[in-house]
């Protein structure tokens, strides 16, 4: 509520509420580990028995999808390439014949269903677009060729 001199008290919406933290259980940080072990950006996430319980994978990917770590592609689950630098909002914002090119976009996640050779040339071709590969940041998890004169 909140007073306004013409009209008033004025109600007015309450925030919603902080959505409570998730707690992890210790099954589900167990088959993260195991699953990021395992499965490398772009592999299919199938469960296998060595990964653990078959539940908990299930809980485990869901929760993945959820948060863009694995992306869901007909019908099949991939690892995401989160760190790549690879810009997915520059190639879902392509025209449909670009992205066509290279696969899809879908739900904000572009992924890529042609063979390496043409995901080669597309690399060579736009190498030097900071659209589609931005610089480098701190929390990249994918080690980059170094440009010439760096440092680090």
């Amino acid at each position: 509520m909140k007073w306004e001199h013409e009209k008033g008290l004025v109600v007015t919406e309450k925030p919603p509420d902080p959505e409570p933290e998730r707690k992890v259980s210790k099954a589900l940080a167990h088959m993260a580990r195991n699953c990021f072990h395992k499965f490398k950006p772009g592999d299919e996430v199938a469960y296998s028995c060595e990964l653990g319980a078959n539940a908990t994978f299930y809980r485990w990917r869901d929760d993945a999808v959820e948060s863009g770590l694995v992306v869901q592609h007909s019908g099949k689950y991939f690892m995401g390439a989160s760190g790549t630098g690879v810009s997915d909002s520059w190639l879902c914002g392509a025209s449909k014949a670009e992205q066509a090119k290279l696969g899809e976009c879908v739900n904000g996640d572009f992924v890529m269903t042609v063979h390496t050779d043409v995901l080669q040339e597309f690399v060579k071709t736009h190498a030097a677009d900071l659209g589609v590969f931005p610089e480098p940041s701190a929390d990249d998890t994918l080690p980059r060729e170094r440009k010439s004169g760096d440092s680090k």
